[in-house]
């Protein structure tokens, strides 16, 4: 974002239309979850943090560490 802003911030004072908005907003979200992806490891811990990587017998239960809520 910062670089697509910093070869058109008039643009985006002037107005943009919602369309092309959204579809900026998708470019980057996608760029960014390509770069992030690209960690294996990261990823992992993503899941793990949030339960998406639980099994039925408990194991590794203490990685998950949601946001918010007391221990």
């Amino acid at each position: 974002m910062e670089k697509w802003l910093e070869k058109n911030l008039q643009m985006w004072h002037d107005g943009i239309p919602a369309k092309t908005r959204r579809v900026l907003m998708t470019k980057w979200a996608g760029k960014a979850w390509r770069e992030l992806s690209s960690d294996e490891e990261f990823v992992k811990k993503l899941f793990e943090k949030t339960g998406c990587l639980m099994t039925a017998d408990g194991e590794d239960d203490e990685k998950i560490r949601p946001q918010g809520l007391e221990p």
